[in-house]
């Protein structure tokens, strides 16, 4: 097989093999589905410049596949400047729903993140067109809860919410210790972990 080998002061730099892979630092590729590969002293970096002082100046990292006919993008990571004349930048996390690529997640300047949101007021805030929520799902178990609030600004605590487990219970806690309980009955025990009775 043939390399493509670039030296500088004898030393080799920069190496093409027969695969195609762009190696740097390397003289043998370390993954043979990686087509750039880097290998640094102790750290491997990649710098990304845009000489341009403007709100909307930024660079990214697109991925996409042959979904057809033509390479289409299915998603991308797009760092840009927040405000023009000013440092402080956000990134942005971009995926394709089939129909067009479009910002799903975000992480501002001041460290904040939006899901479906690019506006952040919290350090995690989610925004849905339709009852945003959470789902808790704990490893291979079925069952899962789900934290939500509706159009009518309502939250609602759904524990066990597939119905999976038997006598669920939702509590509270403080410095570590239960203080509150909602039993699977509908009951509220305060101090207590179980029902003395039925009332």
């Amino acid at each position: 097989s043939t390399n493509v080998v670039f030296k500088v002061d004898s030393s080799e730099k920069i190496r093409i093999d027969s695969s195609g892979r762009l190696l740097s630092g390397l003289n043998a590729s370390v993954r043979n589905t990686a087509y750039l590969q880097l290998k640094g002293v102790n750290t491997s970096d990649i710098a990304l410049y845009w000489p341009q002082d403007a709100a909307t100046a930024g660079s990214s990292i697109s991925w996409l596949t042959d979904g057809g006919a033509a390479a289409t993008e299915t998603a991308r990571i797009f760092c840009g400047q927040t405000t023009t004349g000013a440092d402080g930048g956000y990134i942005a996390l971009m995926t394709h729903n089939g129909t067009s690529v479009g910002e799903r997640a975000r992480i501002t300047s001041a460290g904040l993140m939006g899901l479906g949101t690019n506006d952040p007021g919290d350090a995690l805030e989610i925004s849905h067109a339709s009852d945003p929520a959470i789902r808790l799902h704990y490893g291979s178990n079925s069952g899962y809860s789900i934290i939500s609030m509706d159009s009518a600004n309502n939250l609602t605590l759904d524990v066990d919410a597939s119905g999976a487990g038997s006598n669920s219970f939702c509590n509270v806690k403080v410095d570590g210790t239960e203080r509150l309980r909602i039993d699977s009955s509908g009951r509220l025990l305060q101090g207590l972990t179980s029902a003395r009775g039925s009332f």
